[in-house]
């Protein structure tokens, strides 16, 4: 008389197939991630700059109502302050300054009554510009 047999587990390549799908998938994963985790530094330095960026022009701010405050001479606190903006507020950024006014288009044009000082601050590649005036 014949016993049958019923077959439990799997094959020798059932496993290997289910092995080799499992390493393909793995890496797939894998390069998928890397790449997710590369490209979120760039944000990461982009919000680092801007954050650095406005709180030197705080600074800045704090320090042209500090000075207006000592000299109560808008003109002159203008002046102090473009005076010390490319060294005072730390390393890593680029201050720029600049007297101007505008034209009837509302142009910007250079300008020597020193009433409107538009400064830019740029830290990484995050560029801030605001007005001061008297």
């Amino acid at each position: 008389m014949m016993t049958t047999r019923t077959q439990r587990g799997f094959t020798l390549i059932e496993l290997i197939l289910a092995i080799v799908l499992l390493g393909i998938v793995a890496a797939f994963g894998a390069t998928l991630m890397m790449n997710i985790a590369s490209k979120s530094a760039v944000p990461y330095a982009r919000v680092t700059s801007r954050a650095a960026a406005q709180s030197i022009v705080e600074s800045i701010q704090n320090d042209y109502r500090a000075q207006l405050f000592k000299t109560q001479d808008a003109k002159e606190a203008l002046k102090k302050i473009r005076e010390t903006l490319s060294s005072k507020y730390g390393e890593g950024y680029t201050a720029t300054s600049q007297f101007i006014d505008f034209d009837d288009n509302g142009n910007e044009i250079p300008d020597a009554s020193g009433t409107l000082l538009k400064v830019t601050v740029t830290v990484g590649d995050q560029t801030i510009f605001f007005l001061l005036t008297s």
